[in-house]
């Protein structure tokens, strides 16, 4: 199956008298050119100037502790954030987590968004007390659970520029992510998160759900590296991920497209 990209032509001039004699191409995620040409004609990028834009979000982390007083220190967390379908691989979560369960009982797993609750509330049987389904939250109230979980969970068997993946990282937690075409980007292996590869076949896409428990458990059993991941995290959303960045790479593009 082809990977995501998103990718807008915007035609530029350089003076009135030029009939848009070439092309500057904005792309979401920074994909390898041979992935380009797996989906548009190799002719579109030559002689094109690619700018590398991602979605940036003000610095905010949230301090309100009243959840956190509803959970012991000996608790873990563990969070999903997104709709409850198949894309986002909300099966293969619920599914690793009971497995992580098993290992490590004394976890609350988070899950936050609408969507398919029939099939989630049936693959969650016997784990009522610990999967917890909130629906959809505001921003504030979302951000209240970022800050204290241990570590987010995405998934997603396709994924561009993930604004809940910038969120995560905005609250200093690592992510254990699919190598989905955005997030294998986002997420860094082994210095802000963990990788869970993707399937890829003929006529689908899927996740080793042993393997996403595993770095589950990786994560909870080993205090260091969480941490150090999650500071890691942190400084990735403020040098990359940032509004401020944001904002001087539009700036920049303008600049070009005005020269």
């Amino acid at each position: 199956m082809k990977r995501e990209t998103i990718l807008r032509k915007i035609p530029t001039r350089k003076s009135a008298d030029d009939e848009f004699p070439e092309d500057l191409l904005i792309k979401a995620a920074n994909l390898l050119e041979d992935e380009f040409e797996s989906v548009f004609n190799r002719d579109l990028l030559t002689g094109r100037d690619l700018f590398e834009i991602v979605g940036g979000l003000d610095d905010y982390i949230c301090l309100n502790n009243f959840i956190a007083s509803q959970i012991t220190n000996k608790d873990f967390v563990i969070i999903f954030a997104g709709r409850l379908d198949q894309c986002k691989g909300i099966s293969y979560f619920i599914t690793a987590s009971k497995i992580v369960l098993d290992y490590v009982p004394n976890c609350h797993i988070i899950i936050a968004g609408n969507g398919d609750y029939d099939t989630c509330m049936k693959e969650r049987r016997n784990r009522w007390m610990n999967i917890h389904f909130t629906g959809f939250l505001e921003k504030a109230e979302l951000y209240e659970l970022y800050s204290i979980a241990d570590f987010g969970v995405m998934p997603s068997l396709h994924e561009q520029c993930s604004y809940t993946a910038i969120e995560m990282m905005m609250h200093a937690l690592p992510i254990i992510a699919s190598t989905s075409t955005g997030l294998s980007e986002m997420i860094v292996e082994g210095i802000t998160g963990l990788h869970v590869p993707v399937r890829d076949y003929e006529d689908k896409v899927d996740l080793d759900i042993s393997i996403l428990a595993e770095k589950m458990l990786y994560m909870l059993n080993n205090e260091n590296e969480r941490n150090r991941m999650s500071k890691n995290a942190r400084k990735r959303y403020l040098k990359f991920y940032s509004s401020k960045t944001m904002g001087e790479k539009m700036n920049n593009f303008y600049k070009k497209v005005l020269i």
